[in-house]
């Protein structure tokens, strides 16, 4: 029977959901299933402020709903509109919980009461601790915050709230696809429609400030020539390797590169077996089967069971340029 009163409950509440969903200040959700406190915000204003993040995201997704019951999740991954709204709504009061990573930490005006550190990560240091649990405690509102771990080892603990804050050093990252999304954006900005020479020479003087007067420059003495040098060797294996023009306009597969920055310098080497043929090769077949690039689109010549061989023949090498994962040595 209680099984049976427990899935009726549910039944009820996610009827409520799909149906009565926006009606937040009218009791639509049964006490025990929400954290959200009668008072805190209007219907008005929750539509308001999530109307971005619903057109996006769609009223029936999980990350919506859970709004409606006073939890919010942050993190890169999700849409930005979607954040702003878990931003907005917990400063507001209308979020109780948030789950988040440390895109709190740096930057966004969120305190709250007490904060939980979940588990033990390899990238949880002292600057990390110092930024995530500054946000426990409430100026004007609480008297002390309450940091709480779990799960984390007491030496970790420990660890944390004695060391120093790490000394900001100079890291400046000159590295090659770092210089060709910057020509990508020197291209883009002048290639724009109604774009002025006032507005693309700032936007020059910007990057070149920014590549001029870094920490790394202060730092250290001879470092802005051994960045000229660098650059120019980087520039020169651009023209080679046909990403760029000898002006410096893209070309080629100079699209792909900056597509997949993030993962470089498995870009470039893709770009590289590319440009060589080699992914080509695995494609084609010695008795005539394979890809016929002669025709747009290109036709594949063969039987479904040779396109199998050939995709995991082209799995094996993109497996060894992305999403790499180090197994432990009792897993290989």
């Amino acid at each position: 029977k209680k099984e049976e009163a427990m899935l009726q409950e549910m039944a009820e509440m996610a009827e409520s959901t799909t149906v009565e969903s926006a009606g937040i200040d009218e009791v639509s959700f049964k006490a025990q299933f929400t954290f959200v406190q009668e008072g805190r915000s209007s219907k008005q204003d929750f539509e308001r402020i999530t109307e971005s993040a619903r057109k996006i995201m769609g009223e029936g997704h999980p990350l919506i709903q859970i709004l409606r019951r006073g939890i919010g999740v942050h993190h890169s991954g999700l849409q930005n509109k979607y954040r702003m709204a878990v931003e907005m709504l917990f400063r507001c009061g209308f979020l109780r919980i948030v789950i988040a990573t440390e895109t709190l930490a740096f930057g966004i005006n969120m305190p709250c009461r007490s904060v939980i550190f979940a588990g033990d990560n390899v990238a949880l240091n002292s600057i990390q601790y110092q930024q995530m649990s500054g946000r426990a405690g409430r100026r004007g509102l609480d008297v002390l915050g309450h940091v709480i771990f779990f799960d984390v080892p007491r030496h970790k603990m420990h660890r944390l709230m004695v060391a120093p804050v790490p000394k900001l050093r100079g890291h400046f990252l000159h590295s090659s696809t770092f210089l060709l999304r910057l020509l990508a954006l020197d291209n883009l900005v002048s290639s724009q429609r109604g774009a002025t020479p006032l507005v693309v020479s700032r936007v020059r003087n910007a990057v070149s400030r920014a590549l001029s007067q870094s920490l790394f420059d202060a730092e250290f003495s001879n470092a802005r020539l051994v960045r000229s040098v660098q650059g120019k060797y980087i520039l020169d294996s651009f023209v080679r390797r046909g990403l760029v023009d000898c002006e410096g306009l893209p070309k080629g597969l100079m699209s792909l590169a900056n597509h997949l920055h993030s993962t470089e310098p498995s870009n470039l080497a893709l770009v590289a077996l590319l440009q060589g043929g080699a992914l080509h090769q695995i494609c084609r077949k010695p008795d005539g089967e394979g890809w016929d690039f002669s025709k747009q689109p290109a036709v594949w010549r063969g039987g479904l069971n040779d396109w199998d061989a050939v995709a995991r023949d082209l799995l094996v090498v993109l497996s060894h340029l992305f999403c790499r994962e180090r197994l432990h040595s009792s897993l290989t």
